[in-house]
């Protein structure tokens, strides 16, 4: 979680955690632009979790090194996070009297990343134009855009015959092959500094149904 200050003004002083200031604390001297980064699973920054993919802290800005006064500002920080989108929202609600008060709200949204599926060799390139029965390959699963926040996990990942519906189920529920001499491990590539974005299934052999006219 990173709350990143933008004033109109030289601000020196700090910017920290409610009930950390010494621990989760960013000083700032003459600046117009400064942030404060606190770890999901940092104690000492005291980030909550109240739901699952939700979670939230109060940040103070202090002008003064070691007393808190009337000029001084408080925001309450919100970030949550599901399969579609992404919500970052700063609440007016920190419970606090005659301390700072919190005075700003703001939304962001990031879209749920774009995933494509290709048939590959076992290398990684294209697939050849005809393939027959034994053939290696492999399903490569990536996101398009790189600088996207999520990363890949694939599931119930199932093979349908396109005759009468039939499928046979690849991956399961927990992202593991369920019969080894059809569907290999995992494989999580690492392209262009970006780690997660490209994952690749190894196919043993390609496969014919058995009342399927098919591959």
């Amino acid at each position: 979680m990173v709350a990143r200050i933008k004033t109109s003004k030289l601000f020196s002083g700090k910017m920290y955690a409610k009930g950390s200031p010494n621990s989760c604390v960013e000083d700032v001297k003459g600046s117009l632009e400064f942030t404060l980064r606190m770890a999901y699973d940092d104690v000492e920054c005291n980030v909550r979790q109240p739901g699952l993919g939700r979670y939230n802290n109060d940040i103070v800005i202090q002008h003064h090194d070691t007393i808190v006064t009337s000029s001084d500002l408080g925001l309450a920080v919100s970030c949550q996070y599901d399969l579609t989108n992404k919500s970052v929202s700063n609440e007016v609600d920190l419970g606090v009297r005659g301390e700072a008060r919190p005075a700003l709200s703001e939304e962001v949204v990031v879209d749920s990343p774009n995933v494509a599926m290709r048939i590959t060799d076992r290398r990684g390139d294209a697939a050849k134009p005809a393939a027959a029965v034994g053939d290696p390959l492999a399903l490569r699963f990536e996101i398009l855009d790189q600088n996207s926040p999520y990363e890949i996990f694939v599931r119930d990942l199932v093979a349908m015959d396109g005759a009468d519906s039939s499928e046979i189920v690849l991956i399961d529920s927990n992202g593991c092959p369920t019969d080894h001499f059809i569907m290999g491990p995992l494989f999580k590539s690492i392209e262009g500094g970006n780690t997660g974005k490209v994952c690749t299934h190894l196919a043993r052999q390609i496969f014919l149904m058995s009342h399927a006219p098919h591959l």
